[in-house]
């Protein structure tokens, strides 16, 4: 599925078959950029502050004494990745608790705040914690303060993991003009029709280079820069990054949004052939006066 988005309005939408505009995809990862947002909406909240230590919210899930790596973990660390951890791979552990996993049977080679390191099981900490300070699931928390202002989502969900948390890094099934409705209330920084729905510095930030994620050694797509569970992309753009190939573009100079569902597991390359097919076919071509 490809969809195309210009100041607000669909240019383009293309599905194959037997997909359609309808259809949930599974958006694997884009859904950690959700959970950034409702990080944000707490400490919006006062529930929370993003230098505050992991551990402090969590006393009930730790079992015996913290190393001193894991002590210091803030969650603006957990946000922008710079971790270091090494957690067990939870589906192949008995312990149903990912967020007791995480906290209890968890290495690191260097100490937290030293580099940027990929770290999915941290994002799904990140959501149980949205889920323990807002009382509610994630989908829940994100429809009440955002998702009904859209008018979208109505037929998503976010998938559980098996303790009943919400699977929030990697199991938000919805639509592609539910991402695409989502990603322009991100572009435009926490507004919706004139509407406030979140403080803009928040978003602004999330969306930027916060952390270098030049860690590969290489020039690739994922190595412009990383913000709160947002990656950056050439042309002042950032995105919504999937397994698989669930991306979400999104370029503030142009006004563009770009989202697409597909199924490239194994493909390691697809992304970045996505990217330079909307950079060579449509950003290099964009006007703001019609066409004849």
């Amino acid at each position: 599925d490809v969809l195309m988005m210009r100041h607000g309005k669909l240019f383009t939408e293309e599905y194959w078959a037997p997909f359609h505009k309808d259809f949930c995809h599974r958006q694997y990862s884009q859904t950690k950029s959700f959970v950034s947002v409702a990080i944000g909406l707490l400490e919006e909240d006062g529930k929370l502050q993003l230098d505050d230590r992991i551990v402090d919210h969590f006393p009930e899930k730790i079992d015996s004494a913290v190393p001193e790596y894991l002590l210091r973990l803030t969650i603006r660390q957990m946000l922008t990745m710079e971790t270091c951890s090494k957690v067990p791979t939870w589906f192949k552990h008995t312990d149903p608790d990912r967020t007791h996993l995480y906290l209890n049977e968890n290495t690191a080679p260097i100490p937290s705040g030293m580099r940027f390191q990929y770290d999915s099981p941290g994002s799904q900490v990140l959501s149980s914690l949205v889920e323990k300070l807002s009382g509610q699931t994630l989908f829940d928390f994100l429809n009440q303060r955002i998702f009904r202002h859209l008018d979208a989502f109505q037929t998503a969900t976010i998938l559980k993991t098996p303790n009943g948390d919400s699977f929030g890094d990697s199991a938000l099934v919805c639509t592609p003009r539910d991402m695409a409705a989502f990603a322009r209330f991100v572009m435009n920084y926490g507004t919706w029709n004139g509407q406030r729905l979140m403080n803009e510095a928040y978003l602004r930030t999330a969306t930027s280079k916060v952390v270098d994620s030049h860690d590969s050694g290489f020039d690739d797509l994922e190595s412009c820069g990383y913000g709160y569970q947002f990656w950056r992309c050439p042309g002042n753009g950032f995105f919504f990054n999937g397994m698989g190939g669930q991306i979400t573009f999104c370029f503030p100079d142009q006004d563009l949004i770009c989202v697409i569902n597909s199924d490239n597991q194994g493909f390691g390359a697809a992304k970045a052939l996505f990217f330079a097919a909307i950079e060579d076919l449509v950003l290099d071509h964009l006007q703001n006066e019609p066409l004849p």
